[in-house]
This record gives C-alpha cells, structure tokens and sequence, in this order.
C-alpha cells in the first residue's frame, strides 16, 4: 500500500486503508476460538488471556479454562486457588486474579451481566482503556476506538513510517 498522508485523509484514502487491511487478513488472518463469538464472557475471558501473551499459549488455555468456568457465575463461585490452577500456564497471575474479581463483581453489581459502557469497565481491576474498549468493540459490537500493539504497528506501518517515535495521540485521530 503506498504510504498515506498524515494530513487530513479522504474517503479514498480511508477505503485504501481499509482494503489493505481486510485483505491483509484474509491472506494471514487465523482462527481462533474467540473470533466470531459476541458472548461478553468469552469475549472478557479471551481479552483478558490476551494481554501479554502469544496468541498460541491463549489458544491452548482459553478452551480448557472455559471447560471449567463455562460462565461468569461459574468462574465467581470458584475458589481463587482452582481459578489460578486452571490459569497455570498463562504467566502473569495476578490476571488470571483479576479476571476472577471481575466476574464476582459482575454477579453481584451487574446481576450477571458484563456492562457495555468502556467507562464501567475500567473500574474494573485488570482493565485498562484499550481492553474495555475491546470488549465493548467485540462483545456489543460498539463504534469504540481504542489502540492495541496490532493496532499500533499497522498504523505506524502504514501512516508514520518515516518516524521513529510515534504518541497514541497522534494515531487516535485516524
């Protein structure tokens, strides 16, 4: 794709933009269990799984923790030391400790139900902006914008490639 502006973009540079995009992922895309779900609790438990860690190590937990704790009510009433067993394997503990935490509190202060506003989300602990917004984006199918490291790379790739050093805020407006 021939590298695009920085200035204001046209429709026809955003219609390039979204091609090379869809036609990148048709060509390298892969699948995964948690593509293509809109449940919000495979949806949490696959964001969660997801921050810092291969797709390759999530793809073997994400099908056996689910066997275990297939809902958010089943993964509330678990024992943190059963949740962390199941966890083993994933690195990063104290995430597989948060998610457990978000999933008694949605039981108690959402009767069960993930909330669909990215601001609730992130009083949540293990939250931040980018995965509240991703699971707004995957689970509700809301117009959230938020920046990933995937996301990061192809915008940089594609609009900032002659800068060495490139802020969120400046990829934000597109």
């Amino acid at each position: 794709m021939a590298q695009l502006k920085m200035q204001q973009l046209n429709e026809c540079q955003i219609d390039q933009f979204q091609q090379y995009v869809w036609d990148f992922y048709k060509k390298q895309g892969r699948a995964f269990a948690w593509r293509h779900v809109d449940d919000p609790y495979l949806v949490l438990v696959s964001e969660i799984m997801l921050q810092q860690t291969q797709t390759d190590r999530v793809a073997i937990k994400y099908d056996q923790f689910l066997s275990i704790f297939p809902t958010i009510h089943a993964l509330a009433q678990a024992s943190l030391k059963d949740v962390l067993s199941v966890w083993r394997g994933l690195g990063y503990n104290r995430r597989g400790m948060y998610l457990h935490q978000i999933a008694q509190r949605v039981v108690h202060e959402h009767a069960g139900i993930i909330p669909q506003d990215p601001l609730i989300l992130q009083t949540f602990p293990g939250l931040g902006h980018a995965t509240a917004r991703s699971i707004c984006a995957f689970a509700y199918n809301l117009p959230v914008v938020f920046i990933e490291t995937n996301i990061r790379a192809v915008f940089i790739a594609c609009f900032f490639a002659q800068h060495d050093a490139v802020p969120d805020k400046d990829i934000m407006p597109l």
